[in-house]
């Protein structure tokens, strides 16, 4: 009777059938000694077939990293000094803590694996159920072996599955952020010895699977002695060291070999280990976010030219969207293009070649190959593919955002003139089309000028009205407008004059699908088109004229003071000025609420060692770091205090009086009530930003301890190991959280006081290239129609927008030795600086960077760097273009300086007296023991930079200003004296009221001191 079994385990062929008799009256399977039975062992000890022991472990785990794996030489795995013993064989020491952590995860590990195994005792079941009379020796023996191998392999898919998703994350990011220690001097460990550390790491994993299966085989084997023991030449001490099993059970063996070791992972073309995938598709990440921020500009130029350029925009829109989803259309190749050029740029190749030649790489034939070249092919295909699935929604998003936005214009009156075909009656090249924004925008100003003063010379004459007395534009209009366009009758002409000649020149687009932005696709233009766009153009001068006459009008009414009124909002109201200090007396006391409960709230979150939604833990970080996850919580505390500020603030207006002229006023309307509690709650909430940063650092600068102690408040000890910093580790899981240093990557955050460190010196070279650019930009304004090496010319009343291609290239070549000074600066830096990774405890490891790390934070930093510079060309060059930076270097003429400052100073000196009133009423209202000197300051300042606005317009100063602007002159670059600009008289005016408002600080503070003595002589001490 045969073994009950799988039946494609049992060779049914009678030569190889040996039966042992038994006695059913007998103890169970006791052997008739009338029969003899033959040797199983002899049925094998001869056959070629057999696999040798060692063959049938490499394809159970297919560990073949040079390690034995002989069941004496894996018992050698369970010491706690297996890994340390490892680390002495290849030249470095690892830390206590790591080999702590290593420890706990293996016997974690050989946990999990027992508690899968536990149902490997099933493969015996079967003995059970055994025929007493009748035994084959040969079948009773294949059907142990392969019960037992088909369970074991079975139950070895989940130990792999175990591994791959639970313990390999966790420790490749431990590996990748040991310490490890030489044995004559400190050093970082290298990339090659972490992957080399890690491989051993899972192939011991591996081993230990072996390990507890031989186990478990020896557990049930004892369990099934005396049904074994029967069975004689077979040795069932290791399931593997049996050359009868191998023979008999090599189809199952093959059938579930393993082609390669658990820390291996296919991926670009071969097989590497996940720590390298985790570092490839760091760097990848990195690559395809900075090239997305390229594309989006691409597809955003792109949708920018349909709209203006096409007659079908939608259509066109639609059909771009589409050519993104097809990846086969010309402008996808375009993309494609541009992908390869970043691609192949030095810096892009030189860090994946140098990453890429340390990797180790599993070859079937030759096992673990390190300092192999992995195919780059394969991750720029990768990197391709990833790009174009994961960021092409934001692509999508841009051209939806111009789809609804071209919706919204076809239900408006004028959304005819939303293309450049619409508005000139051609396609104008982008460049032309510039100029001839150019050309009106310069006699616009020169217009604004003439009618500016020819206004003000009518105001003072008061002629022109019927009635001698002023009224708004619609009614004096008729007779202004033919004073006004007779006074730039000559500027009309001029202008006029100027954009016939340039037409002459202008290009249209003729092939709009071959347009390079440059003369591709692009033709001359003809006289008809010509003639209709200058016809075009003229008849747009005077519509442009009125508006602009009636807005200086507008503007002179007010600043006169012709008018008593002004604007709070949209409806024209001035409150008393008691009723002013009632409001801005409710605001501090507020205030005040706000900033002592925001600052209980934020010293008990740096207590209790907040963690927020993001998984960010709160650390002494700026303001400006933190900011975006603070404010929401600082929110939620103060919603209550700015209910109740809003009620009492409701009081106060409702009680307010409205300024009717200088002796009436009248109680204030439900819709002027409604009006003020709008604009002062505006004012309560863009104020409650800074009141949370004042908590904030004031909260920081409470902290005396210093930084490491203050990362953690816990219980837990910091030992010090050679230059690195870890915590005893009894529980040594540890969660990387993001950083936020605008240069760490996603796994590394920067300890507080080296990224600092590192943010005020990217400060100063920021500032150094600012200092050079400006001095570029100022020769290239002053030398008019700069002249660039390929001969061409360019106007220096350009935008940014408009010369940004040409000058970039001149800025890098100007700042680029301060930023090779940078690199080697910020290297140095890094040099010396730490990282944090934070456990699952809320303490922290501390340590030095590696110089993966640091070359990875290195050209972070480099990278803000740039973008900082590159962010403030365009505010440069507007202030090179205005003239210059300040009044000083427009080098105005003595007369005018002394002019202007005579104004400044009789401005100033007449606010001293409401400085001491202001300043009396507020210091008898407010709490001694709760309030500093320098928040009255701010509130005195506050309250006087309001007023001080109202006597700058009515008490005629500002008209006085503008007219001496009008009428300076300054030196230009040729030693002649000319008249200034409108744009840069209104760049002068801004300055002479930052002046005023800096002179107000200092008389504030001045005035303030005396009176501070006075009523809080406890502060001054």
């Amino acid at each position: 009777m045969y073994l009950q079994g799988k039946s494609d385990c049992v060779d049914r062929d009678s030569h190889d059938e040996s039966y042992l008799e038994t006695n059913p009256s007998s103890s169970f399977l006791q052997i008739d000694h009338n029969y003899i039975a033959p040797d199983a062992s002899s049925y094998y000890k001869n056959s070629s077939s057999c696999v040798s022991q060692r063959s049938s472990r490499e394809n159970f785990l297919h560990v073949s990293d040079g390690w034995s794996t002989d069941i004496d030489t894996i018992s050698d795995i369970y010491g706690d000094d297996f890994f340390k013993l490892h680390a002495n064989k290849c030249g470095y020491c690892l830390t206590e803590g790591f080999l702590l952590a290593i420890n706990k995860y293996k016997r974690d590990f050989i946990e999990r694996v027992d508690s899968i195994f536990i149902n490997l005792s099933n493969a015996f079941c079967f003995l059970k159920e055994l025929n007493p009379h009748k035994i084959n020796v040969v079948k009773l023996t294949r059907e142990i072996y392969s019960s037992f191998y088909e369970n074991l392999y079975c139950l070895r898919t989940k130990c792999i599955y175990f591994i791959h998703h639970d313990v390999i994350p966790v420790i490749a990011k431990r590996t990748f952020y040991c310490d490890a220690i030489d044995s004559s001097a400190g050093r970082i460990i290298t990339y090659p010895e972490m992957e080399q550390l890690f491989l051993h790491l899972v192939a011991t994993l591996e081993k230990l699977i072996i390990a507890r299966s031989v186990k478990n085989w020896r557990d049930s084997c004892n369990e099934n002695k005396s049904v074994l023991s029967v069975i004689p030449g077979i040795d069932f001490t290791d399931p593997f060291n049996n050359s009868f099993a191998c023979m008999h059970c090599s189809n199952i063996i093959n059938d579930h070999r393993k082609i390669y070791p658990a820390a291996f992972i296919h991926k670009f073309g071969v097989y590497i280990s996940f720590m390298a995938v985790d570092n490839i598709d760091d760097m990848i990440s990195r690559f395809v976010r900075t090239f997305n921020d390229k594309l989006k500009k691409v597809v955003h130029s792109k949708c920018v030219h349909i709209c203006n350029y096409s007659d079908r925009v939608d259509y066109d829109l639609r059909e771009l969207r589409n050519e993104l989803y097809s990846k086969l259309s010309v402008e996808f190749k375009l993309i494609e293009e541009e992908f390869d050029r970043k691609v192949a740029e030095k810096t892009v190749v030189h860090n994946f070649s140098n990453f890429l030649s340390n990797l180790s790489i599993w070859d079937k034939n030759k096992g673990v190959v390190v300092n192999s070249v992995l195919t780059f092919s394969e991750i720029i295909s990768y990197m391709r593919n990833f790009l174009m699935n994961k960021y092409t929604d934001d692509l999508f998003n841009i051209i939806r955002c111009f789809r609804e936005m071209e919706v919204k214009k076809g239900g408006s009156e004028n959304s005819n003139l939303c293309t450049i075909k619409s508005m000139w009656g051609v396609k104008l090249h982008p460049k032309d089309k510039v100029g001839i924004l150019h050309i009106r925008k310069k006699f616009s100003a020169k217009c604004r000028s003439v009618i500016r003063d020819k206004f003000c010379e009518m105001l003072e004459d008061r002629r022109i009205f019927f009635d001698s007395t002023i009224v708004d534009w619609g009614i004096v209009s008729k007779s202004i407008l033919p004073v006004a366009k007779e006074a730039v009758k000559y500027i009309v002409s001029d202008e006029c004059l100027e954009v016939y000649n340039f037409l002459f020149k202008v290009r249209v687009l003729d092939n709009i699908s071959i347009f390079d932005g440059s003369c591709a696709g692009t033709r001359k233009i003809t006289s008809t088109e010509r003639d209709k766009i200058f016809t075009f153009y003229v008849n747009n001068i005077y519509r442009r004229n009125g508006r602009l006459f009636s807005s200086i009008w507008n503007d002179l009414i007010i600043e006169r003071g012709c008018k008593e009124k002004y604007f709070r909002g949209s409806i024209e109201i001035n409150l008393r000025y008691s009723d002013d200090v009632a409001i801005f007396d409710v605001r501090s006391k507020f205030s005040s609420k706000i900033r002592s409960n925001i600052y209980e709230k934020f010293s008990e979150m740096i207590i209790n060692k907040h963690k927020f939604d993001d998984g960010t833990i709160i650390d002494k970080f700026d303001w400006d770091k933190l900011s975006k996850n603070l404010f929401p919580i600082a929110m939620e505390e103060v919603k209550l205090i700015l209910d109740d500020e809003s009620k009492e603030l409701e009081e106060v207006i409702s009680r307010s009086r409205v300024i009717i002229n200088s002796s009436l006023d009248r109680d204030i309307m439900n819709k002027e009530k409604s009006s003020v509690f709008k604009d002062v709650m505006k004012i309560v909430y863009g104020e409650l930003n800074f009141l949370f940063k004042d908590a904030w650092e004031l909260v920081l600068s409470s902290l005396k301890d210093d930084a490491i102690s203050c990362v953690s408040n816990t219980n837990s000890s910091v030992n010090f190991v050679g230059e690195s910093f870890l915590p005893s580790m009894d529980d040594v899981d540890v969660e990387v959280v993001d950083s936020s240093s605008k240069w760490s990557n996603s796994k590394l955050k920067l300890h507080h006081e080296d990224d600092v460190a590192i943010f005020n010196q990217i400060n100063r070279f920021v500032d150094e290239m600012n200092k050079i650019i400006v001095t570029k930009f100022v020769g290239i304004v002053n030398n008019k129609g700069y002249e660039f090496e390929d001969g061409t010319t360019m106007n220096f009343m350009d935008s940014w927008g408009s010369v940004s291609e040409r000058l970039e290239p001149i800025v890098k070549e100007q700042v680029s030795p301060i930023m090779k000074l940078a690199r080697v600066e910020i290297n140095r830096m890094l040099l010396e600086s730490r990282a944090i990774f934070y456990k699952l405890d809320g303490t922290d490891v501390i340590r030095k960077l590696t110089e993966y790390e640091r070359k990875d934070v290195l050209e972070n930093a480099l990278e803000s760097l740039h973008k900082l510079v590159m962010k403030c060309l365009g505010k440069i060059w507007a202030d090179a273009v205005a003239g210059t930076t300040s009044i000083c270097l427009l080098n105005l003429r003595e007369v005018d300086k002394l002019n202007i400052d005579n104004v400044k100073l009789e401005f100033v000196g007449s606010l001293g007296k409401i400085v001491d009133e202001v300043s009396t009423l507020l210091l008898s209202k407010v709490d001694a023991l709760y309030t500093c000197i320098d928040d009255i300051n701010v509130d005195v300042f506050n309250v006087v930079h309001e007023k001080s606005q109202d006597l700058f317009r009515e008490g005629g100063f500002f008209f006085r200003v503008d007219s001496l602007l009008s009428s300076s002159q300054l030196v230009d670059s040729y030693g002649k004296y000319r008249f200034i600009t409108d744009e840069e008289k209104e760049y002068l005016l801004k300055e002479f009221i930052s002046i005023i408002d800096h002179d107000i600080g200092c008389l504030v503070k001045k005035r303030n001191s005396k009176l501070n003595n006075t009523f809080f002589p406890m502060l001054t001490d």
